[in-house]
């Protein structure tokens, strides 16, 4: 069961949600993720690829780094 001051600032959601709960971190969670992938659409292709392979997910050849495997 979840106590009325672990329920505190959090709102039900419409039924889109299917009644999940979600705090105002939550908002702010999904407006920055909502800002995230927007800059990444604006990426040229290669500004993409070289991102990958700054996090290293790619190698420099364009392969899956071995972690990723």
């Amino acid at each position: 069961m979840i106590s009325k001051e672990q329920n505190a600032g959090v709102k039900r959601t419409s039924h889109a949600n299917n009644g999940a709960r979600r705090t105002r971190t939550g908002a702010r969670l999904e407006t920055a993720l909502e800002r995230a992938v927007a800059s990444v659409r604006r990426m040229s292709r290669t500004q993409r690829r070289q991102s990958l392979i700054d996090a290293g997910i790619l190698t420099s050849e364009g392969k899956l780094a071995p972690p990723y495997r």
